[in-house]
């Protein structure tokens, strides 16, 4: 079967026609575990695009979209919301795109941390300016102190037109963003787009304040059709250089999705080498991560379109340049829309995974799956279905510095407003 990396859509009668969770009124205070489900987002309307991430310190990290009090699922806001105690509580959440959110989706939306507390959330929407130009814009929101207090949200320079292909044609804008931070807070967006008729490019971004951003930068050079870049990854590593990936597409399926390219920069992205073909990894890029013991990085290959997708998770010790130690994690008989927080690692080794599991057709129950890996993504456990259903949004996944692992989703629910953000702790 053929896996389509076309983005997800609201309209898929599958979806539509999910499981529906319930979050029970909260209880008298007894001796025991913590509750493993708590309700993030708490408000009625349409809660999506999850992105999750947990600090040196614990915190955990949530980011959304949402729309409270309204059953209008066209427009939305970015919310943030933070946890103290390891995912049992949440404070109240905090809208963090005002004056930037008139009239648009976000969609795509991430995070990251830095050691210094800088917090940054970032993600796509498409501004209409009138006239029949729409834009589509990478905005940022940045905290400096932990996540307690936002910035004014800033559109970026990721800045391009929309909807250059016809509908007819059959194309699908298929975008990617990702995000990281220098251990000062710097903020580096890599974003592939549609900058021509059929065709995407990779484009980096820097910014020293997460107000102003550089102009992009393109680090690919692809003019024709096909092949045209693909998903995107980005990783800061310890000595400061700034690598980029993106997987070559030859087509809009999985299985002619498999030559993957690196770029790096030195100077801290003013400038960036050429692309070089990466050696020994293939697939669908879905994260790259700086970890202690190498670079490492989350792809969706498929040998054929008879096969399945399967995910992998593969680690270089040679700062990106081959990727020969790999592992299976799992699969899905559908394209996972795998993103920078479908994994998360800490600073022991204990390395976790999440991705969803949608189709009708044969293959593992539908629903949330999350596997553990406690020696640095040697070896993962036998992934296991947290959360059964289906789910539009891809999850995210935490770490936290004991190495506690929590998934971040948007409910199965069957009336897209009743749709809530969740953490559950992962046992």
């Amino acid at each position: 079967m053929k896996i389509s990396t076309f983005p997800r859509t609201l309209s898929s009668t599958a979806i539509i026609a999910s499981l529906m969770f319930l979050v029970s009124p909260a209880l008298p205070v007894v001796a025991g575990p913590p509750d493993p489900l708590t309700n993030v987002s708490n408000a009625t309307g349409m809660s999506s695009e999850p992105a999750a991430i947990a600090d040196a310190s614990g915190a955990i990290h949530v980011a959304w979209a949402d729309n409270p009090g309204s059953d209008d699922t066209t427009r939305q806001q970015v919310f943030y919301a933070r946890s103290a105690d390891g995912g049992s509580t949440f404070d109240s959440a905090t809208r963090i795109s005002v004056g930037v959110d008139n009239d648009v989706r976000p969609r795509e939306i991430r995070i990251a941390v830095a050691p210094s507390g800088v917090v940054v959330v970032a993600w796509w929407a498409v501004v209409d300016e009138g006239a029949d130009r729409d834009f589509l814009t990478a905005f940022v929101a940045r905290s400096t102190n932990g996540g307690a207090t936002f910035t004014p949200a800033v559109a970026t320079s990721l800045r391009f037109r929309d909807r250059i292909t016809a509908p007819k044609e059959g194309y699908s804008n298929t975008t990617s963003l990702a995000v990281a931070l220098g251990d000062g807070g710097e903020t580096f967006l890599l974003a592939t787009v549609q900058d021509y008729f059929h065709g995407f490019n990779v484009y980096f971004a820097r910014s020293s304040d997460g107000l102003a951003f550089s102009d992009p930068e393109r680090v690919s050079d692809y003019t024709l059709t096909i092949p045209r870049a693909g998903s995107c990854g980005l990783a800061v590593l310890p000595s400061g250089e700034i690598v980029g990936f993106w997987s070559e597409a030859l087509g809009d399926f999985v299985d002619e999705v498999k030559t993957i390219y690196r770029v790096s920069s030195t100077d801290g992205g003013r400038s960036f080498g050429n692309p070089v073909r990466v050696a020994k990894a293939q697939g669908v890029v879905g994260s790259v991560l700086s970890m202690d013991t190498g670079l490492a990085m989350l792809a969706q290959t498929q040998r054929g379109p008879r096969s399945k997708g399967v995910i992998k998770f593969f680690r270089s010790s040679d700062d990106g340049s081959s990727f020969p130690a790999r592992a299976k994690v799992g699969s899905s008989p559908a394209y996972v829309h795998a993103h920078q927080n479908s994994v998360a690692a800490n600073a022991a080794g204990v390395v976790a995974i999440a991705w969803p599991a949608n189709s009708s057709k044969p293959g593992p129950a539908e629903g949330i799956y999350v596997t553990v890996s406690r020696d640095g993504g040697r070896t993962f456990d036998t992934a296991q279905l947290v959360v059964a259903g289906l789910f539009i949004d891809p999850p995210a996944v935490t770490v936290g510095p004991d190495g506690s692992v929590g998934v971040v989703y948007a409910s199965s629910v069957t009336t897209l407003t009743a749709q809530e953000v969740l953490f559950r702790r992962v046992e």
